[in-house]
């Protein structure tokens, strides 16, 4: 009551410095007059004061951390009588990890075949196609061809606008029906009118499930001519000396992506043994956090409006994999300080280094946009995992098994 009391009197007392009554200059009109004018406001304000106190005070006494700001509910405040307020916060309980060191690790060594470079091999020669030009020929599959098509819906003899198309031919071809069959052999200048049913699920409303005639023209045909692969390919290609240096440096990139992945699943698995040996709490507040950057994530990616259902139905399905996340990232968060593992600064700038030089910035643009926000102790953050990861893999017992 104390406490209420000696609140009210200095709420009372600022009021009446600062407010303007009309008859009376600033700061001179009576306590009582000033405390009938501006009741309301002078209660909500001694209620929000006494309560952030309180609330400060409470929590400093609990030695609980909040994990978000409180919530305060049940707010009871009579005259002559003390405030009462419940103050409602979600905290870290106390936790361990045990067991973390030596975790028994079983994964199938992946070897780099001649098949598996053979591969990329012929991605490159892919890549490195050209397109001649045809006039003696029909199209034929794996021509690159421009062509225009007009279509008209058969039941109202409407006529849509001419497209202009084109691509590397194939089975697929910009998903119109019938036009693939119909196209192949086809000339230059050559015209054909053909009519195809179009499914109800057709992605274009206006076409789905309706009859169209379609007429084609084909304006350019280019055939595809790939090099011969050999060592003036490789030379072609950069820095390489033959067919079989460049041979060698395919094989080293995709041991180093075989390494990458399997660290990758080592990782994930490690982190599943050490949580069937810990139990680990998950606060509600940092599940719903996790929650919602999924949802950032998987919106960002499908780049077209959820339905309020979808996104509904995306959050249950999702709400497993966010508590697994945040328990791995308690594990990790609990290793590191009893390891004694860190990130500082000369690595903070070495990361930045790698950002820019992948986003194609400046490294003092980089260094700006993280310094002036929160994401430089997002990244301390996240390289701390990576950093607490590659520790409990280093100290793992791994067996290798090779690949069938």
């Amino acid at each position: 009551m104390e406490e209420v009391e000696k609140k009210k009197i200095e709420v009372i007392s600022d009021f009446t410095s600062h407010s303007k009554i009309p008859g009376f200059r600033r700061g001179n009109a009576p306590s009582e007059l000033v405390k009938s004018y501006f009741n309301n406001e002078i209660k909500e304000k001694i209620i929000n004061e006494l309560i952030q106190i309180g609330t400060n005070r409470s929590i400093k006494k609990s030695e609980k951390k909040p994990l978000h700001p409180p919530l305060i509910k049940d707010i009871e405040f009579e005259e002559g009588k003390p405030l009462k307020f419940k103050i409602i916060f979600e905290y870290l309980p106390e936790y361990d990890v045990e067991d973390y060191i030596g975790v028994n690790l079983e994964i199938r060594k992946t070897k780099v075949e001649e098949e598996n470079i053979e591969t990329v091999l012929k991605e490159l020669q892919d890549n490195a196609a050209e397109f001649i030009p045809v006039e003696n020929r029909g199209i034929q599959d794996g021509d690159f061809a421009v062509f225009e098509v007009q279509k008209k819906i058969i039941e109202t003899k409407r006529l849509l606008p001419k497209e202009r198309l084109y691509g590397i031919m194939g089975k697929e071809v910009e998903n119109i029906p019938g036009l693939y069959q119909n196209i192949l052999n086809l000339k230059m200048n050559e015209e054909k009118t053909y009519t195809a049913d179009y499914p109800d699920d057709f992605p274009k409303k206006n076409l789905a499930g309706k009859k169209i005639e379609h007429k084609i023209k084909v304006i350019q045909i280019k055939e595809k001519k790939l090099p011969e692969i050999n060592d003036e390919f490789a030379k072609d290609l950069g820095n390489y000396q033959n067919l079989e240096d460049l041979k060698n440096k395919i094989r080293e990139s995709l041991e180093k992506r075989i390494e990458i992945n399997e660290r990758k699943i080592l990782k994930a698995r490690a982190l599943e043994k050490i949580r069937e040996k810990n139990e680990i709490v998950c606060p509600k507040y940092l599940e719903e956090l996790e929650i919602e950057y999924i949802m950032e994530r998987i919106i960002q990616n499908t780049q077209v409006p959820l339905t309020p259902e979808l996104e509904e139905k995306l959050r249950e399905e999702n709400k497993a994999q966010a508590r697994e996340n945040v328990k791995n990232y308690l594990i990790l968060r609990k290793i590191a300080e009893k390891e004694k593992i860190y990130v500082n600064d000369n690595e903070i700038e070495e990361e930045l280094k790698n950002i820019a030089t992948q986003t194609h910035q400046s490294f003092e643009k980089v260094k700006n946009t993280y310094e002036n926000s929160d994401l430089k102790e997002k990244l301390r953050r996240s390289l701390l995992m990576e950093k607490t990861l590659d520790f409990l893999i280093n100290k793992a017992i791994i067996k290798y098994k090779e690949d069938s």
